[in-house]
């Protein structure tokens, strides 16, 4: 089973069923595909045996992401981003 990776401190969220969004940029963009089932892993690698379906893709820029203004300087500072990068908002439903 291919695996879709988050940082660390997200698998509380996952664990929890909390979370259900997240932004994908660069070599990420077109990975993952509607209705497919990933395992949730760290970036580091770590498997947390934690299933993940996709159940939404939408193709955007930086600039039209509705997400807090914190959070948005954040995204742009660590991935290197500008207003017009493409990104990914994915939404999944953990199993």
């Amino acid at each position: 089973m291919n695996s879709i990776n988050f940082p660390a401190e997200y698998k509380k969220a996952l664990v929890n069923k909390t979370k259900n969004t997240t932004i994908r940029t660069g070599k990420e963009i077109s990975k993952y595909k509607v209705g497919k089932t990933y395992s949730a892993c760290s970036y580091a690698g770590n498997d947390w045996h934690i299933k993940v379906k996709i159940t939404k893709v939408t193709k955007t820029t930086v600039s039209k992401l509705e997400i807090p203004k914190k959070s948005l300087e954040s995204l742009k500072k660590k991935e290197k981003l500008s207003n017009s990068s493409k990104v990914e908002v994915i939404q999944f439903r953990v199993l």
